[in-house]
């Protein structure tokens, strides 16, 4: 609970093409998302549609985001108060309740910007407490029905397992790393080969993915790659380095097609043992390896 912290990852994933396309990265671990906004802001494009949980829900995201002719469905933070218009109307039901919708004004550095907010109430509460949740996006009703954007709201949460597995299987947090510079590099990598995994998915299809093992994957795909350094020489990997972009996908979802997932199956588990609560910060709480560095730097001065 006390060990340093590295750095901050945060990172854009797509669902539809099951891959980690971008991170924004800072060497300082107690730096907040929002500070890094303005490089996620910086890759959207017109026609996006961006999925994020409430800690995203900023006046500035929101504006940047509408100004780059963008889309989005993100939760409303209990922060962000606007000007609710109209009566809260309801509009059927998902799979977890009854959803509503009702508009709402928010103003931002002399800017207005008229969004619905699609309200889900929920048949059970959440983890925290809450039963309804509410989510601001700006498509118009034609565009997506409002069940339509809870359900992509509620979806959002693929992109935990992801970094579940990231950290986990592909050793994406090594404790051994303890220089930001380094660690950041790790995960990146990690992150990489955990895109490697994704393409399987897309070769075999997801049922057919889903009972291989991602350690052991991992393990042979490790073992594999220190006797290919070995037999082949570092001339015959500069071919890799002349394919664009379509040719290398291209390729290496054809070298997907050709593994065998039933080679890398899991082993059946039994039923899991009750977790062990843990006392939050007993030892002092985090720190942030990159401030430790500063400080003796400034010190050695």
């Amino acid at each position: 609970w006390a060990a340093g912290l590295p750095g901050r990852v945060l990172a854009v994933y797509e669902p539809e093409s099951d891959l980690v396309t971008r991170v924004i990265l800072t060497p300082d671990a107690h730096a907040s998302e929002r500070s890094l906004f303005d490089g996620v802001l910086a890759g959207v494009a017109a026609d996006d549609l961006w999925i994020a949980d409430r800690n995203f829900c900023t006046r500035k995201f929101l504006f940047g985001l509408a100004a780059r002719k963008a889309r989005f469905a993100i939760r409303q933070h209990g922060s962000l108060a606007g000007q609710p218009v109209g009566k809260r109307l309801a509009l059927g039901r998902t799979a977890t309740g009854e959803v509503f919708e009702q508009r709402l004004d928010l103003v931002f550095e002399g800017r207005a910007l008229r969004l619905r907010r699609v309200t889900p109430v929920l048949a059970g509460p959440t983890r925290d407490g809450d039963t309804e949740i509410h989510v601001l996006t700006n498509p118009t009703r034609r565009q997506a029905r409002a069940a339509r954007v809870a359900e992509l709201y509620r979806k959002r949460w693929t992109i935990e397992g992801r970094f579940c597995e990231v950290a986990q299987t592909m050793t994406g947090e090594p404790n051994t790393l303890g220089y930001p510079s380094a660690a950041l590099f790790a995960f990146c990598l990690a992150l990489v080969a955990s895109n490697a995994v994704a393409l399987q998915r897309a070769a075999h299809g997801a049922d057919a993915v889903a009972e291989m093992s991602r350690h052991h994957m991992a393990t042979e795909v490790r073992q594999t790659c220190a006797g290919m350094m070995v037999a082949l020489p570092p001339e015959r990997w500069a071919v890799f380095r002349e394919l664009s972009v379509e040719e290398l996908a291209a390729m290496l979802r054809e070298l997907a097609g050709r593994i065998r997932p039933g080679d890398c199956q899991k082993a059946p588990r039994g039923p899991k043992k009750p977790a062990t609560r843990k006392t939050a910060y007993k030892n002092g709480g985090h720190v942030a390896t990159h401030r430790l560095l500063q400080q003796r730097q400034t010190a050695s001065k």
